[in-house]
């Protein structure tokens, strides 16, 4: 068993390469439903981090809810994400099938509500074990359903796929999307019907392969340039050291300062990797045009 100190460590890296990843997709482009799924997927994987340190570490802290509910819901919303996701990466599947989506979101909402207004599906907590509620199987069905319906669709949009190209870029959401959940599921669904709590914490770092490798394969395979991938992590992750500096500070002065300093540094990154993409951009034009002739 880790130390509280490693484990804590080790959470919140998980939290910050997802919200990074998170961060670097959606720079490129809102319009794009992929990006904006991916993004929510990787914040979902890193909030269940950070609510699995509260869990452990910080149990007496109670932030409008318990810190077990958190986990909960975020772990639903990662799973119900990763099936959006499939929906559209390569390709849209579902176009004009819209219930299919609104369905998935009812159930969502509806098991929400009852993980944060009931112990229907997590009863008494004492310390880092609870009570598993009625509809605790209901809620972990729910859950490795939502990951099955991706499979489905992964399968769906690798029989669909148009090329040589996305059919890798099916196969790698796939191997992850099997591997990673079956892992963070045996922890966090199967081992709690045994009492056993003391590995829940592996659930979000377990899924850390499944978002490292859905980015890879929206990376890789889109051509997107390593080197301004590289500058828009290297600036994601000076941000978020910056803003953990802020949190961490102790006087109005020092947040003042360092309020100041992280515009700055969020002005000079937007205008760096600004500079880097147009020049990528301009990079490629002139290979295109130099190409036809």
């Amino acid at each position: 068993m880790f130390s509280g100190a490693v484990l804590q460590i080790g959470l919140y890296i998980t939290a910050v390469i997802n919200v990074v990843l998170a961060l670097v997709i959606f720079s490129r482009g809102y319009s794009s439903t992929k990006n904006i799924i991916f993004g929510l997927f990787t914040l979902s994987a890193a909030l269940w981090a950070i609510s699995i340190v509260g869990f452990y570490s910080f149990p007496d802290v109670v932030l409008g809810a318990n810190w077990v509910t958190y986990t909960h819901v975020s772990a639903l919303a990662t799973s119900v994400f990763f099936m959006f996701f499939t929906f559209y990466f390569p390709q849209d599947l579902v176009k004009d099938k819209y219930w299919i989506p609104v369905l998935s979101l009812l159930i969502f909402a509806t098991l929400v509500y009852f993980v944060v207004s009931s112990k229907l599906v997590v009863g008494t907590i004492s310390g880092i074990s609870y009570e598993l509620g009625p509809l605790y199987p209901v809620f972990a069905l729910a859950l490795v359903a939502f990951f099955f319906f991706g499979y489905y669709f992964l399968s769906s949009q690798y029989n669909q796929a148009k090329d040589t190209i996305q059919r890798k870029q099916t196969l790698y959401v796939a191997v992850s999307g099997i591997i990673s959940p079956t892992l963070a599921i045996i922890p966090d669904l199967v081992l709690p019907y045994f009492g056993i709590f003391s590995y829940t914490w592996l659930g979000p770092p377990f899924t850390l392969i499944m978002v490292v490798a859905l980015f890879v394969a929206m990376v890789r395979f889109q051509l997107f340039n390593i080197k301004v991938i590289a500058t828009e992590i290297f600036a994601s992750l000076v941000i978020i050291v910056m803003l953990a500096q802020l949190f961490l500070s102790s006087t109005q002065e020092e947040v003042l300062v360092t309020t100041g300093v992280l515009c700055m540094v969020a002005v000079s990154a937007f205008l760096l990797i600004w500079s880097v993409y147009r020049d990528w951009e301009t990079d490629r034009k002139s290979t295109r045009l130099n190409s036809s002739h």
